[in-house]
């Protein structure tokens, strides 16, 4: 059996496709780039590596083992991020009814950005990973 064996090479343009999927990571970038713009953009990428890191560390101490194998726990964490994101969508429609500020220091109306961006990234990417790993 080679190395490069045809299997592989399904394996790897099946991961290729799925990575070049788009979903709730890219969603979350999209409206952040839209309403907030480069910054938006960069903060919401810093907030999925975060939150791409923090799924890394609880693997390596064995929390993903733990929500796989308890049934009941992984659905009190999956409630609790899907509760979140609602919260989030609710705050954003609630947001989008009230007219902007009339500001002339574009940096002062992006200040709500810097947290809310990486905090909402960090969130749909620990619900995206949680998901999809059932």
């Amino acid at each position: 059996m080679s190395v490069f064996d045809s299997t592989l090479f399904a394996f790897a343009g099946l991961a290729l496709l799925l990575a070049m999927t788009p979903g709730p990571d890219m969603a979350t970038v999209t409206r952040n780039g839209l309403a907030y713009g480069r910054r938006g953009v960069v903060l919401t990428a810093l907030g999925i590596g975060t939150a791409l890191l923090g799924w890394i560390g609880a693997t390596g101490f064995g929390v993903a083992a733990l929500l796989a194998t308890s049934a009941v726990l992984f659905t009190v964490v999956k409630l609790a991020g899907a509760l979140y994101l609602g919260y989030l969508g609710i705050r954003s429609l609630l947001s989008s009814r009230r007219p902007a500020p009339a500001n002339d220091a574009g940096e002062a109306a992006l200040a709500p950005a810097r947290r809310s961006c990486s905090i909402s990234a960090s969130a749909v990417e620990k619900d995206s990973s949680l998901t999809s790993s059932r």
